[in-house]
């Protein structure tokens, strides 16, 4: 074989592996946005337009706390929250730090909840990274430059662990502690302390 038809071979291989990697970006990104529509779609409307204190008397007192300081009288009920990151993750102890810029969404009426990240290992090498929850199932996806799957999570231990994490999120969307928000029942502990189940 010839340089020229090892250049040629070259050249056409990374091109097609850059075509498919953009395929696949692509597709994944479509997958995303359609999860979030379907959520969007899903969520449940509110009874009311505007958050009501009165709808919180029955719950534990560090819960009650919660929702007077975060939703005061008057405010809003908030349907769904957008946010946008940016930062550094240090996978391991002894690894760098990998600058990261991601999208979340959360519905506080549906329990929907979507983490889409790129993070920057080099100036040419990334990671994509998609966590999903929507309808009682998790599903977390790691892939390196939006092509290959590292790590494809799903089953009951993720339906778990991307519940959990939307839960520690739910800060960003207090509506989601609201009485009949997303069919979370609380039961008191002592007066700091709660347990929130979700049916």
């Amino acid at each position: 074989m010839e340089l020229n038809d090892i250049l040629i071979f070259v050249a056409g291989f990374a091109g097609a592996f850059g075509g498919l990697t953009a395929l696949r970006a692509l597709w994944r990104k479509r997958v995303v946005s359609g999860t979030i529509s379907k959520a969007v779609r899903d969520n449940k409307v509110f009874d009311y337009l505007e958050y009501r204190q009165e709808e919180a008397e029955h719950l534990p007192a560090c819960v009650q706390r919660y929702l007077q300081y975060s939703l005061p009288r008057g405010q809003p009920v908030i349907k769904n929250v957008w946010l946008h990151q940016k930062g550094r993750l240090k996978p391991r102890e002894n690894t760098e730090w990998q600058v990261f810029k991601a999208n979340e969404f959360i519905a506080a009426g549906h329990l929907a909840f979507v983490w889409n990240a790129r993070i920057e290992m080099s100036h040419k090498m990334w990671k994509s990274a998609q966590l999903v929850y929507r309808k009682g199932s998790g599903n977390g996806l790691l892939r390196l430059t939006g092509g290959f799957t590292l790590y494809d999570m799903e089953g009951p231990e993720a339906d778990v662990s991307i519940l959990v994490r939307l839960l520690c999120e739910a800060v960003w969307c207090p509506s989601l502690f609201v009485p009949g928000a997303a069919n979370i029942t609380w039961e008191e502990i002592d007066e700091n302390s709660a347990v929130a189940t979700l049916s």
